[in-house]
């Protein structure tokens, strides 16, 4: 049965390098749409007719516990499978070795979130008997790592940080975005539903069903401090929900989509604004609070596998060499923001978290490593197309996922040194919004990095002043040398005819 042990050798570039470990952090698949955010239901935005759940292949109860829809199980195996063929022709999966200690699985405790990591091992290691564990009370040491609301005691951000983030003024950002959120108006012809039952009318004190019309852009901007809402609820927010049920309409291969009222071009320009909404609620206050300890604990994975020594306040003693993590968008977005990386799927957003889609965090080293300096991480994100997903097209090695392979700041180039990466993790995250026992094990990381980089910057100085004293008694010696052979030349070359003495003259005269 396939497992995942030791790899074979590989050529990147310029190094001959080894696939060590790997962590994979996963959105769940796709799921049907929530209700819409606020006072109102979809009828107070339009009179057209949606999607049935039937439509969706889900009964009335998978449909509003927003489970994966059918289409999207069959996407997530296909998706394991395809990762499976990667990493077996990369060496990390081996055929020859017991594999159920060397995967560790972990889903948050949302249904669509365990449905989606079990669909997955179903591809990625078929004939192991590895189990996706739950992130719940009775696994409280993973709960932070896999929440995407965990009560840290970091607070959310405030409205004067998000409006310090923007400027301040919504209505710039309204404009911003007009043209999208008209059209999404356009397609839903809100102007059809009476004035007095219309989303305005549900949601603006001052909207007078009698002589106002209601559109998307007159609904007025309300602080929520929600994540999801993008931390308020604004005319963006509003046609953002709708442009991210079209695409979930879409990638789930519902026959008609947006009313069949848009081309694919059109929606992926509108996902443009739920992009936005989910870059507002992943701002950097609530990736500190919700992700630190994510981000701590892919770290301290990695560490104890450089190391070969346990960091408390991960799983298991051993190290595994494949971490699989199952949870939201929004996890995948808090780190995201920590590491200041950016990525673009074929035919979606910059920076957009698709369904099933991932963030890898690939552990490298050289053939025969002998110390931490001998391992390197690179990271990337990878989804499958739009077009993939609508169709389940089977991902291979030749028809792949779109993947995109990110540089860290602060790292030179995508094959970002261990403890370079280690260094700017440790700088990123605010320690006080981990949990214990990590964020002591992260204390203690961050002053054992902090007294190696002192140990370096001291022999590095002692290198720097050798180099300099030597470098001065070097052209002291020549100066000393030119000095002597400057003598020593005059000492000895014939004295010039205008040197010479009066004695001379004087036997000329005789």
């Amino acid at each position: 049965s396939p497992v995942v042990g030791a790899s074979k050798q590989i050529d990147l570039g310029e190094n001959a390098s080894e696939l060590v470990a790997m962590v994979y952090m996963s959105r769940h698949g796709v799921r049907s749409p929530f209700p819409p955010d606020g006072k109102g239901g979809l009828e107070s935005y339009t009179n057209r007719p949606f999607p049935t759940p039937e439509d969706w292949n889900m009964t009335e109860k998978q449909y509003q516990n927003q489970d994966l829809t059918p289409h999207g199980e069959k996407l997530v195996n296909i998706f394991g499978s395809y990762i499976n063929e990667k990493y077996t022709s990369l060496g990390l999966i081996q055929e020859d070795s017991v594999c159920e200690t060397s995967i560790q699985c972990f889903a948050d405790d949302n249904e669509r979130d365990i449905r989606t990591s079990r669909l997955f091992l179903q591809g990625f290691a078929p004939n192991c008997n590895v189990t996706s564990l739950v992130a719940n009370d009775s696994l409280s040491l993973m709960q932070p790592v896999l929440s995407d609301t965990y009560n840290t005691t970091c607070p959310t951000a405030t409205k004067d940080q998000m409006d310090g983030s923007f400027g301040g003024d919504m209505s710039k950002v309204t404009l911003l975005y007009r043209p999208m959120i008209e059209r999404v108006e356009e397609v839903l012809q809100t102007s059809k539903v009476p004035a007095e039952e219309s989303i305005c009318a549900k949601t603006d004190p001052k909207f007078n069903p009698k002589k106002d019309n209601c559109t998307l852009m007159s609904l007025p901007f309300e602080w929520t401090g929600l994540y999801w809402q993008g931390m308020a609820l604004s005319p963006l927010s509003y046609a953002a929900y709708f442009a991210e049920m079209w695409m979930l309409q879409y990638l789930s291969n519902v026959k008609t989509w947006a009313f069949g009222a848009l081309s694919y071009i059109e929606l992926a320009q509108l996902y443009q604004m739920h992009s936005q909404v989910m870059a507002y609620g992943s701002n950097y206050w609530n990736s500190q609070r919700n992700g630190a300890h994510t981000l701590g604990y892919i770290l301290s994975v990695l560490e104890s596998k450089v190391t070969g020594r346990h960091v408390d306040g991960t799983y298991s003693q051993e190290s595994p060499t494949a971490l699989l993590l199952f949870n939201h968008d929004t996890n995948v977005l808090y780190l995201r923001e920590l590491l200041d990386i950016q990525w673009l799927v074929n035919a979606l957003d910059l920076n957009a978290a698709s369904t099933a889609g991932a963030l890898v965090f690939e552990l490298w080293s050289t053939p025969d490593p002998q110390s931490i300096d001998d391992y390197y991480v690179q990271v990337m994100y990878v989804a499958a197309r739009p077009g993939q997903q609508r169709q389940a097209t089977k991902l291979t090695m030749k028809n792949p996922p779109s993947e995109a392979t990110v540089i860290v700041r602060g790292c030179t180039s995508s094959k970002c040194p261990y403890r370079i990466f280690r260094e700017i993790v440790l700088d990123n995250i605010d320690v006080e919004c981990t949990v214990s026992p990590l964020r002591e094990s992260l204390v203690s990381m961050k002053e054992r990095n902090d007294r190696e980089d002192s140990s370096s910057s001291a022999q590095m100085w002692k290198i720097i002043s050798f180099m300099i004293v030597g470098v001065v008694g070097l052209l002291i010696l020549l100066t000393i040398v030119s000095c002597i052979y400057r003598y020593v030349k005059m000492q000895i070359s014939p004295r010039p005819e205008h040197f010479r003495s009066l004695s001379d003259y004087d036997e000329e005269r005789m």
